[in-house]
């Protein structure tokens, strides 16, 4: 990781980055640090990296960083409520978020209740997938005050 870290920081020009897959655990912290050296990250990639509390915490402290982020994708990941609670906590600081991906991250009702009056601070966005994460009511997103299609 310290070979790819450096190589990545002298990537500065870099607009997208994927990491499927690529940073299990607790090894995103690596990852995190370089984040705030490439603040024209456009698209963050992070799926499938089994991130827990700590490294969500190191991921989303990064966030604040790449205000032009405008696709993240952490599905896949362990978040659990209260990672998503940090998410949620850092939407403010991404104000031209476009897409969010949060399905299949163990979201459930209270990661939910905290993701809904985040969502406001990006009015930007225009898909959110928070699929496979068991929130049952629709109302804790709002979703049921959508107008039918």
């Amino acid at each position: 990781m310290t070979y790819f870290r450096g190589v990545l920081r002298g990537l500065t020009l870099l607009e997208e980055l994927s990491v499927v897959g690529a940073f299990p655990g607790n090894t995103i912290a690596a990852l995190a640090e370089v984040l705030g050296t490439m603040t024209r990250r456009r698209v963050l990639d992070a799926r499938s990296n089994f991130l827990d509390g700590s490294s969500v915490r190191c991921l989303t402290d990064a966030l604040g960083a790449l205000p032009e982020l405008r696709k993240l994708n952490l599905a896949g990941n362990t978040l659990s409520a209260a990672g998503v609670v940090r998410v949620a906590a850092a939407l403010p600081a991404l104000p031209l978020l476009e897409e969010l991906d949060l399905s299949g991250c163990g979201m459930g009702k209270e990661g939910a209740r905290a993701l809904a009056p985040a969502l406001g601070a990006c009015p930007r966005l225009e898909v959110l997938e928070v699929g496979g994460n068991e929130i049952v009511d629709a109302s804790v997103l709002g979703l049921d005050k959508l107008p039918l299609l």
